[in-house]
C-alpha cells in the first residue's frame, strides 16, 4: 500500500508541476503579447510623427 501511495504522490506532484508550468507559460505569453501591442502602438505613433515631419520638411 505504501508503494501505491508513494506512486500516487509522485504523480500528483508531477501533475501539479505540469499545471504550474502551463500557467507560467500562459502568463509569459500574455506579457509578451502585451509588450508586442505596446511596441506596435509606439511604432505607429512614430510612423505618424515621421510622416508629419517629412511633410513639414518638404514645404
Amino acid at each position: 500500500m505504501t508503494l501505491n501511495n508513494n506512486n500516487n504522490n509522485k504523480l500528483s506532484r508531477k501533475r501539479k508541476a505540469l499545471i504550474d508550468a502551463k500557467r507560467h507559460e500562459a502568463k509569459s505569453r500574455r506579457k509578451l503579447n502585451e509588450k508586442k501591442q505596446e511596441l506596435d502602438a509606439q511604432y505607429t505613433a512614430l510612423k505618424a510623427q515621421r510622416a508629419i515631419y517629412e511633410r513639414l520638411q518638404a514645404e
